[in-house]
């Protein structure tokens, strides 16, 4: 390909995304995804690699420059085919692998002690710049154009063992160093995110020992460097045991507002496979290898499966017959692993999922040979393909990120520490309970490092007019715990708190001087939670929420108005209902969305 040509094409495809329709930004709120609006957001999309093997030699076998206009018009027809929803496909993010077949030196050998992708040796920057020009940005282009997001892998998969200070997590850095200060990345930031690493198996320290920290110690300054080059899009965590573990991140949680986690679901993992993946079961090991659920949004960045081929069979050389499957990397069946997979889908409303190969979603083969689209893998209903084709259709009519619509308007009520009002939340973090007693006491059962309390939509829950906030227990409680006040959507961020565990049963919260633990003064006029938490097992019964001293002004005085249907803007003045614009406003009483 000469340099008039690459200019020519660089050109238009810059053109082309700053010309096309894009999907709304994303950011994270809570354990949500949403978009600019405000509506939640649960994508669906596929993974695939500009690899000769990946992609079944469809648009050459050689990873060179003369490659790539096959690779990219290849790259084109696959995303008309798995976005094409007149014909059944709803895919709407695409997970791309920056694949180390461009980025690896072919004038040094491998490093005989790393297997395959795992093998950093060869890792050239010069090669990822300058490719990541030619090759993988005119395909995020592409992507974008399809209104499809994005979500950046890095080149390769993770060593068995990485460090802290090692030589993969310098590699990492190096990766995203580079990337993220890339002005067209961070430009649409909103559209593309960045998947940390793939398949961490096993972290240390820096001195090699597994401890609970390791994860939080070694992703957390690639976090820093991402977002010290100015990158703001969502950043996808990994966890350890190939995606699949992410407990330690409680303890030890990484710190930042536009974060969810990454995970890998393949049959194996969490300790569910064919033989014991009962629904009630798998959802409740899921959770335990992924309670980062409760606090952020989670993607499942890699999943598949399909049954034993009967045509496949041959003998192990000890007397047995054994079988391949389909081609996908789990052997699984729809009716156990896909309905176990499912029910953790239905159950939690946070997760997004990409199929690993747009093979296992579609049949590409036979959209190229004739336009046709169909579930991949043959259409077996005990495969992947089918399944996915079906509930991507369904999932595509909720959820789905539009500037067009908001779907919902949280009501606070007058009190807003109501425990029957959908902004209280049992579950902030773990599976909690609550029930009212006989006498009027409102008891909250929180588990081991539990967490439950309120949750206020993005206008957030406006505490300016109170002196102080007066939180009243029935008893004193027994174990450590505390009352956390945020002004941010993200649970693990710096926050005020009260220590509860000093035998009283009354505490007074100043509004107006709530400091966190680094100095930062907390936005009294825009709490997004308050939190019971606790390290142990406990019971803790309220008696009740008040407000002491209540100021009069600006806003306050409209929150006090009568429910006399007028739309008030937040200074106070009546506003035409039919000329109001997008914003926050008071009507009743109470805060309302206009769109």
């Amino acid at each position: 390909m000469n340099i008039r040509n690459l200019i020519t094409l660089y050109f238009f495809l810059f053109t082309m995304v700053a010309n096309a329709q894009l999907r709304p930004a994303l950011h994270v709120d809570g354990n949500q995804l949403r978009d600019e609006v405000g509506n939640k957001v649960v994508l669906h999309g596929v993974m695939d690699s500009p690899n000769p093997n990946a992609n079944n030699s469809r648009w050459g076998i050689l990873t060179i420059d003369d490659s790539i206009p096959a690779c990219m018009a290849y790259f084109d027809k696959v995303l008309d085919a798995v976005t094409d929803n007149s014909k059944g496909a709803y895919a709407n993010v695409l997970r791309l692998h920056l694949d180390p077949a461009w980025t690896n030196r072919t004038d040094i050998a491998p490093d005989p002690n790393q297997y395959g992708e795992a093998d950093i040796s060869r890792f050239s920057a010069n090669k990822l710049k300058n490719y990541f020009k030619k090759l993988y940005w005119p395909l995020i282009s592409k992507a974008l154009h399809h209104g499809m997001y994005v979500i950046m892998r890095p080149p390769g998969v993770c060593q068995s063992s990485i460090s802290v200070g090692g030589d993969y997590q310098e590699y990492l850095t190096d990766v995203w160093e580079l990337l993220s200060r890339n002005d067209s990345v961070r430009k649409y930031s909103g559209q593309i995110s960045i998947e940390l690493a793939s398949d961490p198996i096993r972290v240390t320290t820096k001195s090699g020992l597994v401890t609970k920290n390791a994860m939080r110690d070694f992703f957390q300054p690639i976090i820093d460097v991402i977002r010290g080059n100015g990158f703001d899009g969502i950043i996808w965590a990994p966890g350890t045991h190939w995606q699949s573990e992410f407990a330690d991140y409680i303890q030890y949680p990484l710190v930042d507002e536009n974060l969810g986690y990454a995970v890998h679901a393949y049959t194996g993992r969490f300790d569910v496979n064919e033989n014991n993946c009962e629904p009630t079961y798998s959802v409740y090991r899921f959770v335990k290898s992924v309670p980062v659920l409760y606090t952020n949004p989670i993607m499942i960045t890699e999943t598949d499966w399909s049954p034993e081929n009967p045509e496949t069979g041959r003998d192990d050389g000890f007397g047995s017959i054994m079988y391949d499957n389909y081609g996908t990397w789990s052997t699984a069946t729809t009716s156990k692993w896909g309905t176990a997979l499912k029910a953790i889908l239905d159950t939690y409303d946070n997760i997004g999922t990409i199929i690993s190969k747009p093979d296992f979603y579609i049949d590409v083969d036979e959209y190229l040979k004739n336009g046709t689209i169909r579930a991949g893998l043959n259409g077996i209903e005990e495969a992947c393909g089918e399944p996915f084709f079906r509930w991507y259709k369904e999932w595509a009519k909720v959820d789905y990120p539009s500037t067009e619509r908001y779907t919902h308007v949280q009501q606070i009520p007058d009190d807003p520490f109501e425990f029957s009002s959908e902004c209280f939340r049992a579950k902030l973090l773990y599976e909690n309970s609550y029930y009212e007693k006989d006498n009027g006491i409102n008891s909250i059962r929180l588990t081991n490092n539990g967490s439950a309390g309120w949750r206020y939509d993005d206008a957030g829950l406006d505490l300016s007019m109170h002196d102080s906030l007066i939180v009243e227990l029935a008893y004193p409680v027994r174990f450590a715990s505390k009352l956390k006040i945020f002004d941010t959507s993200n649970f693990w961020a710096d926050t005020y708190y009260v220590n509860l565990t000093n035998q009283a049963t009354r505490f007074a919260i100043p509004l107006h001087e709530m400091m966190t633990e680094s100095g930062r003064k907390v936005d009294e006029s825009r709490i997004r939670m308050v939190a019971f938490t606790t390290e142990m097992p406990q019971e803790i019964q309220i008696k009740s929420f008040s407000f002491a001293q209540t100021y009069y002004d600006g806003i306050a005085t409209v929150r006090t108005t009568r429910n006399d249907g007028i739309l008030y803007d937040l200074t106070g003045r009546a506003i035409d209902r039919s000329k109001a614009t997008t914003g926050v406003y008071i009507r009743n009483g109470k805060k309302v969305r206009i769109n």
